[in-house]
């Protein structure tokens, strides 16, 4: 509950602020949800890890073939 009063009071403070203040504020907001997408590529590493992991546990044998392209 504080920290949604507190998110509120900076609301109307930038709502209340100069041009500039707006302008960095809605950078902000547009910027966030971007920062936060995941790497397609750190799942599917954690995907194999797991896939891996379990199959060690369980004895059995995996084959990884690497297509990257890397020497």
């Amino acid at each position: 509950m504080e920290i949604t009063n507190q998110l509120l009071s900076i609301v109307i403070n930038v709502v209340r602020g100069t041009t500039a203040m707006k302008k960095i504020a809605l950078l902000l907001v547009i910027s966030l949800p971007f920062a936060q997408r995941l790497d397609p590529v750190d799942s599917a590493m954690d995907e194999l890890r797991l896939v891996v992991e379990t199959a060690s546990r369980a004895s059995q044998r995996v084959f990884v073939d690497d297509f990257t392209g890397l020497l």
